[in-house]
Parts: structure tokens; C-alpha cells; sequence
């Protein structure tokens, strides 16, 4: 089985379950990953939604696969890690999609999520009441779908965890298949940085703050309430210290 391509896994997976069931934990075993890019016209011009496919390039063989994936119709993709896409719809539903297997995992929606507080109809167009960029106005829903979640990473887990960063450098978490709920996640220590990256290694998530501080989050595997942040790395005491034992001067050079 681990001699097969991935497109021929992808085929022997098709013929039944059982065979699906056999060929699915091989698919990820020290393979390339695939790139998702625009072909033939799966992206509309000025559109960050897909139609009906999902084109995938595979940088081993120099070729494009072109994958029918009805599940991904007029949804952007805001993420995807361990095999998992999560898409997001102007309508709120968000979703953790395999596009192999075609798995789909219902996600809290985006009114769910801390920072949306309703959505209307106003002359014919959906608009979310949304905390955006530090003031809290009636936005565009399209604005929304296409912002609102920066960055969205799933674990490798059996049952998957999905982290967010969102447009307001927030943290945000969910357990889709035990608690069903967003999650913020607080760093407690320095309120005033919010997060700009965020990354899962090892099986555990780790953050990293605007002042550089790397932070792990921890609890996420007893009660959900009780997840939460931890300093790992304190960037501005790591700075101090350096400048106090580094006699020899330190130059910023523009490039």
C-alpha cells in the first residue's frame, strides 16, 4: 500500500468503504503535500469562493489533478492543515471538509464566534453586527466570510481541534465533535498584544504575540474551560537580557 501514488490510493479508495477504510492512513505517510490552486476557472474573477471543484498540483509529478468537490460551492477556504480544508459560507456555516474521503464535520457557525454579535437583511444583502479591527459595526457578509478568520489550523488528532486567529488577532478554539463551541483563548499576561501567528507542532498548539512572545496553549485535553495560554518564550525580557550581556554594539539595517 505505501508503494501506491496519491492519486492511486485515491482510486483504490473509491472502489468500496472497506477499501476506502484500508487506504485512508496511508495517504499521508511522508508524502508530499499537494498545493490548491486556481484552474480552469474553479475560482470566479474577484471571488475568494469556489464552484464545484477543487484543483490540487502536485509539485512530485508537475501535474494537476482536478478534484469534483460539490461540498465546496461558494465557500472560501480559510485553512487547511493534516489533510483537513475548513471553509467558511456568507451564510455563517462553517465546516472541516477531507476532500478524499469527502468527510464533512459541522463547525459552530460564525455567529457562534466571539466578536459576532447578530445578522440581518438589509436591502436584499446579509450584513454580520461584528467587533472589526477595534469598533463594532454592521459589516458586509461577503466582507466577513473573507476576513474575519485569518488563519485556521486542525490537528492531526483522531478527533480534530481547530484553532483560529481571527481579524482582531484573537485566539479561538473548538472542539467540534465534544463541546461544539468557540473558545477564546486569553493570554492574561498581555492584553494590549494580540496574536499574530499560530501554529500546531507535536500536538500542541503555540502562539506568538505582536511583541513576540511564543505562548503554548495548554487544557484543551481535560475540560475545555479550562484551556489557556502559557509564556513559553518572554520576548521583551529576552531582549533586555541580551542587550545587557552583549557588549558588542547591534546595528538595524534597512534592506
Amino acid at each position: 500500500m505505501d508503494l501506491l501514488t496519491l492519486p492511486d490510493l485515491i482510486r483504490f479508495g473509491y472502489v468500496c468503504r472497506s477499501w476506502q477504510s484500508v487506504s485512508t492512513p496511508s495517504r499521508h505517510k511522508g508524502r508530499l503535500p499537494w498545493l490548491i490552486a486556481p484552474f480552469k476557472n474553479n475560482l470566479p474573477e474577484n471571488s475568494s469562493t469556489w464552484i464545484d471543484s477543487l484543483p490540487f498540483y502536485s509539485v512530485l509529478d508537475n501535474i494537476f489533478y482536478n478534484l469534483d468537490l460539490p461540498e465546496i460551492i461558494d465557500r472560501r477556504i480559510c485553512g487547511s492543515s493534516n489533510g483537513w480544508l475548513m471553509t467558511v459560507h456568507e451564510n455563517s456555516d462553517i465546516q472541516l471538509l477531507h476532500p478524499f474521503s469527502r468527510k464533512v464535520i459541522d463547525l459552530p457557525s460564525l455567529l457562534d464566534m466571539p466578536g459576532i454579535n447578530g445578522m440581518k437583511l438589509l436591502n436584499g444583502k446579509l450584513q454580520y453586527k461584528a467587533k472589526y479591527l477595534g469598533r463594532t459595526a454592521w459589516e458586509d457578509s461577503c466582507l466577513i466570510r473573507d476576513t474575519y478568520i485569518a488563519k485556521a489550523i486542525i490537528s492531526a488528532t483522531p478527533v480534530p481541534l481547530v484553532m483560529v486567529s481571527n481579524i482582531n488577532d484573537e485566539l479561538i478554539v473548538c472542539r467540534p465533535e465534544i463541546d461544539y463551541e468557540w473558545k477564546n483563548i486569553e493570554n492574561g499576561e498581555r492584553e494590549m498584544f494580540g496574536y499574530n501567528d499560530v501554529v500546531y507542532c507535536e500536538g500542541k498548539f503555540y502562539a506568538v504575540l505582536f511583541d513576540g512572545s511564543l505562548y503554548v496553549v495548554e487544557g484543551l485535553e481535560v475540560h475545555f474551560n479550562t484551556a489557556f495560554a502559557a509564556l513559553i518564550v518572554d520576548f521583551i525580557k529576552s531582549v533586555v537580557l541580551f542587550f545587557d550581556s552583549n557588549s558588542t554594539p547591534v546595528y538595524f539595517v534597512d534592506d
